[in-house]
């Protein structure tokens, strides 16, 4: 292992831990990373090296493993030989400051007398604070809490040693047990004898302390994102953040949400530094039959290997923020980033990061970790490439409330260059050309102040949308054209020219439905896509097995919330009936509107009535099939629907043209041959009410929202409230249609 320089002033290579015992008790400091050990009781103060086994919950036989996976579980029950921490440093005692983390990690933070703050993780996690009540002391907890077996125990170790290597701002992590030590305090019960990382918190140079890399100011992600949203004066470092996501990458670390991270200013450099956090998800492995379908639905699951999954689950967590921070840069700039990163990470610098684990771990895993490691890094640039294609398709351009000079220049090859300068600034806030061949939808947020911006050149594919914002805005169109200009402000000045599309329609930003960690810091989802499969599989007695498949797939768009266009394709197979059924509904959602288009299709082989004959007098004494009759059936329906009071009401009406045949010889029907037998077709109409005033159960928060369930995709049921669905249609004397008829059917459920 090696010791951190700034944690002992020293740069020693040890493999042994009798080594590290030596060099650990000569600077009063032991450090180490490690899960935690349950209900382990801790050592007394006076040992120095303990042996101990991450968790003892994780063991499983061979057909739990299949179902719900391996993952590191041999890694958690090995007994691991550890260091305890010593609560005593070379300037005085470490004195505890407080219980911190999220609901499922145990944080402890400690104080030194020289101003220096180190903190303490337990790695074994207990997710129970953060399901719903309903489901604490449940099977779904017992599941929950098994797949955190998924995780690396020394995981933030070896990812600490990596990413001081690949040139990111970082710290490293040791893996320590705590003392059973009454300087805990009130955190002694809770804490003593947990495993744990332990880190030295970055703070800034301060009197007796130089800080993290001699960082004049540090802060969180709250206090920048609120910097960058007033003015220019702040500028990020975006090549170190593209750094530090392909870093992510590389590791398969997908918890990547904006409170991963802290913001520093090093000393010559006035842009803010990326810090990364909390390395518990580095190399997860979700195998298993369960975990693995599950993935299909829920994208993060990710199993870390040889070669990189979608990118999609690997990067979700991050989307929000590299969507803000990310496009600023061109594939230009992002190649060199990701070949400096596979040269950085040589193999040396992977065995040395690999023997940074307990001896135990590095028999157990160790070959694995190495072959993931080097295949992946060698990739690195084809997934480097691949998440940025995922990015450049929608792109947001991120002005501020200073007053701004923007201008949109359109090439003559169709691209689009676009830069923000601020007049405080020599540099421009923002430039960068967008190509069409990789670009659809260019938005530029002004947001406040008196900002002005031009358009410039022969419009191209790319379509160019700007958000006005508050403040005085002068807009100018008149040497372009074809821009879609959004206002908020009746102070807004547009220039129109050819093709100009003005909306100052008021529009407000709906909740959010991305299931982030930090839903307050997400706006709604509205770009790129979604494909999700959809397997089928039934019984009937009439039609026999029935299999199948489809597909959904979601369209998200500018204002269209919660998507644009929503696809639902099914077909399928019986296997008594011998034929086919399909169907297709499509939704269409218009830009800030509360109409949609809707389309249903199907054509089904397999319905089946029964016909008795006519009056009271009908007999069944006959076998069932002799009473059966099976029908084709093929109907369409397209209609609208209207969305009101937050989708609390629904209102839909539209036509309808609907077509059968019904023939089967030797049975009642084709005997009798009644009214509707053989071939039939006819046309309507229908509407439709929904009154939807149930309360959603948020599977994420663990709380009522108050939210309608309908569309609501962290709902998992309704808690109270009603739901009224009434239903009315009508069919003229059309066609094979002799007299008109009506109906209505309606339900009400509370």
């Amino acid at each position: 292992m090696i010791l951190a320089r700034r944690h002992s002033g020293l740069d020693l290579p040890l493999s042994k831990i009798s080594q590290l015992r030596v060099l650990l008790i000569g600077v009063g400091l032991l450090l180490l990373a490690s899960p935690a050990a349950g209900e382990l009781v801790g050592p007394p103060i006076e040992e120095t090296t303990v042996r101990v086994a991450a968790s003892e919950r994780y063991k499983a036989k061979r057909i739990h493993r299949f179902a719900l996976g391996g993952g590191y579980r041999d890694l958690w029950e090995a007994e691991i030989e550890l260091p305890v921490l010593k609560l005593e440093v070379e300037s005085g005692p470490l004195v505890p400051s407080g219980r911190f983390g999220g609901l499922q990690t145990a944080v402890l933070g400690l104080k030194a007398p020289d101003g220096r703050s180190f903190t303490f993780r337990g790695t074994d996690k207990d997710p129970s604070a953060v399901l719903p009540q309903v489901l604490q002391d449940t099977v779904v907890q017992s599941l929950v809490q098994d797949q955190m077996a998924a995780q690396h125990p020394g995981g933030p170790v070896t990812s600490s040693v990596l990413s001081e290597a690949a040139g990111l701002l970082t710290f490293r992590e040791y893996m320590v047990v705590m003392p059973d030590d009454p300087a805990l305090g009130e955190y002694r019960e809770e804490f003593a004898g947990m495993v744990g990382a332990f880190f030295e918190f970055p703070l800034p140079a301060a009197e007796g302390h130089a800080g993290f890399h001699g960082a004049t100011e540090i802060i969180g992600h709250k206090e920048l994102y609120a910097r960058l949203e007033t003015g220019q004066e702040d500028r990020v470092d975006v090549e170190g953040f593209l750094r530090a996501r392909l870093f992510d990458i590389l590791i398969g670390d997908f918890d990547r949400h904006r409170k991963q991270w802290r913001w520093a200013k090093l000393p010559g450099d006035p842009r803010w530094q990326p810090i990364p956090e909390d390395r518990d998800m580095a190399f997860v492995r979700y195998e298993g039959v369960g975990p693995r379908a599950a993935s299909i639905y829920v994208p993060i699951l990710q199993n870390y290997g040889p070669r990189y999954p979608s990118m999609k689950g690997l990067t979700l967590h991050g989307w929000e923020q590299d969507r803000w921070l990310l496009p600023h840069l061109s594939w230009e700039q992002w190649e060199p980033i990701a070949r400096d990163i596979q040269a950085r990470v040589t193999d040396d610098v992977i065995e040395q990061a690999i023997q940074a684990l307990p001896d135990e771990y590095v028999a157990l895993d160790g070959d694995r970790l190495r072959r993931d490691l080097r295949g992946r890094r060698d990739q690195l640039l084809e997934g480097a490439l691949k998440y940025y294609e995922h990015l450049a398709g929608e792109v947001d351009v991120q002005a501020s409330d200073a007053a701004e000079e923007v201008s949109a220049e359109w090439g003559e090859d169709g691209s689009l260059h676009v830069e923000v300068r601020d007049a405080s600034h020599p540099e421009p806030a923002f430039s960068r050309r967008f190509e069409p061949g990789e670009t659809g939808d260019v938005r530029i947020y002004l947001r406040g102040g008196d900002d002005r911006l031009a358009v410039s050149g022969k419009p191209g594919r790319i379509r160019l949308r700007v958000i006005a914002g508050d403040g005085k805005k002068i807009l100018d169109d008149t040497r372009g054209g074809s821009t879609r200009f959004y206002l908020e402000s009746s102070e807004s000045e547009v220039r129109s020219g050819p093709g100009t599309r003005i909306d100052d329609r008021p529009y407000e930003l709906p909740e959010s439905n991305s299931g982030f960690v930090d839903v307050e810091d997400v706006p709604p989802r509205d770009w790129g896509s979604d494909l999700i499969p959809i397997p089928l599989f039934g019984y009937e007695k009439d039609v026999g097995a029935f299999l199948g498949a489809g597909a959904v797939y979601t369209r998200f768009g500018f204002r269209k919330h919660p998507w644009s266009s929503r696809h639902k394709l099914t077909a399928g197979y019986a296997t008594e009936a011998e034929r086919w059924r399909a169907a297709y509904n499509g939704a269409f959602r218009r830009e800030n509107s509360n109409l949609l288009s809707r389309l249903e299709l199907k054509y089904s082989g397999i319905e089946v009535v029964r016909f008795y004959g006519f009056g009271n007098n009908t007999s069944d004494d006959r076998s069932d099939g002799f009473y059966r009759a099976r029908t084709r059936q093929m109907k369409a329906v397209p209609n609208l629907q209207l969305r009101l009071m937050d989708e609390k009401v629904r209102i839909a009406g539209g036509p309808w043209v609907e077509y059968w045949r019904t023939k089967d010889d030797d049975r009642l029907v084709d005997l009798q041959e009644p009214y509707g037998d053989g071939s039939f077709g006819m046309i309507g109409a229908f509407a439709n009410l929904q009154l939807d005033w149930r309360r959603a159960y948020s599977l994420i928060e663990g709380e009522d929202l108050g939210l309608p369930l309908h569309e609501n995709p962290n709902s998992g049921y309704p808690t109270s409230g009603f739901l009224v669905d009434i239903t009315t249609e009508l069919s003229p004397p059309v066609w094979d249609v002799d007299k008109t008829w009506g109906a209505i059917e309606g339900s009400v459920s509370g």
